[in-house]
């Protein structure tokens, strides 16, 4: 096939920058897969797939030191129950933006990269602190605690509070365990 007239030209012309449009567009919609694939829609923070990749891209499973900081929403359950899935999906939204908030700023100390911070369960996000120790990741806890007290989510029956409890170890089990010990206690003086 032989192309030789100008109209045949000017066809063919037009079909490649359509084409190199149709492949840009693709391009952009894959890598839009590509982030909604690593991240929570709800909260915005990265999903457990986003973190490891992130880990596993920083290297952070070497030989420096790291601080997780494991937080769970206390009684979650029970705003789901009590007011609808729409307060909790909100609760959730305010810990996540707290906690990119918190990762953004920083301590004195502890020096927090951003894009650590994910969701990795129904009510449980984590914070993980390249180069922190664990008293540096209480001090984070503690931060986050106080901004969790201090916000309220408004509903149909008024203004609602909520809480968290939180774990800090040098990896995911310990501060998961220690983050359940604390929601123990919690349940445990309640009962007495």
């Amino acid at each position: 096939m032989s192309i030789e007239s100008p109209k045949e030209i000017q066809q063919l012309r037009a079909t490649v920058l359509e084409l190199g449009q149709i492949a840009e567009e693709l391009k952009k919609r894959l890598e839009e897969e590509s982030r909604l694939a690593r991240q929570d829609p709800e909260t915005g923070l990265l999903n457990k797939r986003g973190l490891k990749e992130k880990l596993n891209r920083r290297g952070t499973e070497t030989k420096e030191k790291t601080a997780v900081v494991f937080l769970d929403i206390d009684d979650f359950k029970g705003i789901n129950d009590t007011y609808g899935h729409g307060v909790g999906d909100r609760v959730l939204r305010v810990l996540g933006k707290i906690l990119k908030e918190v990762a953004r700023e920083g301590d004195t100390l502890v020096e927090l990269p951003e894009g650590l911070a994910a969701r990795v369960g129904g009510d449980e996000m984590v914070l993980v602190l390249p180069g922190a120790d664990e008293e540096g990741a209480m001090r984070v806890l503690e931060r986050i605690n106080q901004r969790v007290a201090e916000e309220e989510i408004e509903t149909d029956e008024g203004p609602i509070k909520f809480a968290i409890s939180g774990g800090v170890g040098r990896d995911f089990d310990v501060a998961d365990r220690k983050m359940y010990e604390e929601k123990r206690g919690k349940k445990e003086g309640k009962e007495r």
